[in-house]
Formats: structure tokens, C-alpha cells, sequence
């Protein structure tokens, strides 16, 4: 028994269509994990970056001006304008033993479409970085 030419062509239709919709799933949920994974690396990545400028920013205030406040005013002001939270600032002596060092601890929540609302991977959305700066001399 053979099928009729015209129920083929309508079954060839509704898997082209199932064909289809199945791709565009499966890009959109590629899409979704790029992004979401992109932006977790970025985002690492700039706070890493922040954390040693804000550091630059309050160990050059600190030594401009003699003053801590001046430090804690200079890191505040950095990370309001490049969207970081800063955790902890404050003098500390770097390992090598110099003083006067300034220490900084930033934080940078990502941007993701999905990631911040899956508990295990709500995690790595927060991302989290430290650094001392130091006069050069």
C-alpha cells in the first residue's frame, strides 16, 4: 500500500516546519549560554582590572595628599563610575614590607539573561577581585 503523493507533501511540510523550530531552539539556548558566559568572563576580567586601577587611584591620592580620606574618596569615586561595589580600602604594608600601600577589594555583579537564577551558578555571577598598589619609590 502506498501513501498518496499529497499526504507526502504535507508531511514533508510539518518536518520542515519541526525541523526548523527545533534549530531556533537550539541556537536560542546556544545564544543564552554564550552570552551568559561572555559576560561572566568579562566581567572577571574588569574587576580584576578596576580593583588594581582603584588601587593605583587610592595609593597616588593617599601619597598627593598624606591623607586617608583623600585615598577612601578617590577609590569610592572610581568605582561608582565603572559600576563596581567596593567590599573593603584601606592602608596596609605590602609584603615586601613597604608601607603606605593602598588596599582595595571590588565587587561586579554580571549582566546574564539566565545564570543569576540558577542556584548553583548564581555564584560565579558575582564576580570578586583585590589588589595593593604601592608607591613605586
Amino acid at each position: 500500500m502506498t501513501a498518496h503523493p499529497r499526504r507526502l507533501r504535507s508531511d514533508a511540510g510539518v518536518v520542515l516546519v519541526t525541523s526548523l523550530v527545533k534549530l531556533v531552539l537550539v541556537l536560542g539556548i546556544l545564544g543564552v549560554v554564550g552570552y551568559d558566559s561572555f559576560s561572566v568572563l568579562v566581567g572577571q576580567y574588569r574587576v580584576r582590572d578596576d580593583a588594581a586601577t582603584a588601587a593605583r587611584a587610592g595609593s597616588d591620592a593617599l601619597h598627593a595628599t598624606g591623607r586617608q580620606s583623600a585615598a577612601y574618596a578617590a577609590v569610592s569615586a572610581f568605582a561608582q563610575e565603572h559600576g563596581d561595589v567596593v567590599v573593603r580600602q584601606g592602608p596596609t604594608t605590602t609584603p615586601d614590607g613597604r608601607r603606605n600601600a593602598w588596599f582595595v577589594e571590588l565587587r561586579r555583579d554580571a549582566h546574564t539573561l539566565v545564570t543569576s537564577y540558577v542556584p548553583g551558578l548564581k555564584n560565579y555571577v558575582v564576580a570578586q577581585a583585590d589588589s595593593t598598589a604601592s608607591d613605586p619609590l
